[in-house]
């Protein structure tokens, strides 16, 4: 099985002051308690910002939560992908 989070990182701090980076790392972990060979895809946000990537590989990094397999949307066309993807590789 494989655990996907998905554009809700507004929704949560807005309807329950829950972070998403809070949510992710508390499920993060019950998965991998479950099952550590689950494969976690994430942050799945609706769009890329970098401000927004580098804060939460940082915050994955520092509590040992990160994604295996990373994901955002790309829903505003295909010009930005390629920059997008080289950003991102940056961060890695």
């Amino acid at each position: 099985m494989v655990m996907k989070f998905g554009m809700s990182q507004m929704v949560l701090s807005k309807n329950n002051g829950v972070s998403f980076e809070k949510m992710w790392k508390q499920t993060y972990r019950l998965l991998k308690s479950l099952d550590p060979t689950e494969k976690i895809i994430g942050p799945c946000d609706s769009w890329y910002n970098h401000n927004r990537m580098r804060s939460f590989l940082q915050f994955c990094k520092a509590n040992n939560c990160l994604p295996d397999i990373m994901s955002w949307h790309e829903l505003s066309g295909l010009s930005g992908v390629s920059s997008h993807i080289k950003e991102y590789r940056k961060l890695e």
